[in-house]
């Protein structure tokens, strides 16, 4: 198991293959979307810029065929991406996605941490339970997480206004 340590597999293997089962995905699910909209922001952003400096460059040249059609090209090209870019808020959810991620990695090293002292008492039953008990608590945040993604997904997306 990524992370966990050996003692807390193996006192507790029930609790650490839950942890395995349900945080491990979430949080490779959250760092891989988190990159497909970083890229995003930030190749859209840069073709915005690109497509911006180009604008004056074909404007002030000398007039040759399709000068008119390449412009409004161009500046169609320039207010689509910036419209997916304010509907799909690429840079928010890249932010979102991130924070997420490492809330979720600080919440594995805790549970590890009161594992790991669980799993160095002598009463089996009282740590068996305590540590049962603390993997209870740990998927009852993902859960929440989890709802505070959708939310805050929901209420982040607006329709475009024309």
């Amino acid at each position: 198991m990524d992370g966990v340590q050996a003692k807390v597999i193996e006192r507790f293997p029930e609790c650490a293959d839950l942890v395995q089962r349900r945080l491990f995905p979430l949080r490779e699910r959250y760092r891989k979307r988190a990159r497909l909209y970083r890229l995003w922001y930030r190749g859209t952003g840069a073709l915005v810029i690109l497509l911006s400096v180009s604008l004056p460059l074909v404007a002030n040249s000398a007039p040759f065929d399709y000068q008119i059609l390449i412009l409004s090209a161009i500046s169609l090209a320039i207010a689509g991406i910036t419209g997916l870019r304010s509907f799909f808020q690429w840079d928010q959810m890249w932010q979102l996605l991130r924070t997420a991620e490492l809330v979720l990695r600080g919440l594995l090293l805790k549970w590890e941490l009161d594992l790991s002292r669980f799993a160095h008492q002598r009463d089996d039953d009282s740590a068996r339970g305590r540590a049962f008990a603390r993997t209870e608590k740990l998927l009852e945040d993902l859960r929440d997480i989890t709802k505070t993604e959708i939310e805050t997904i929901s209420g982040a997306t607006n329709w475009p206004e024309i």
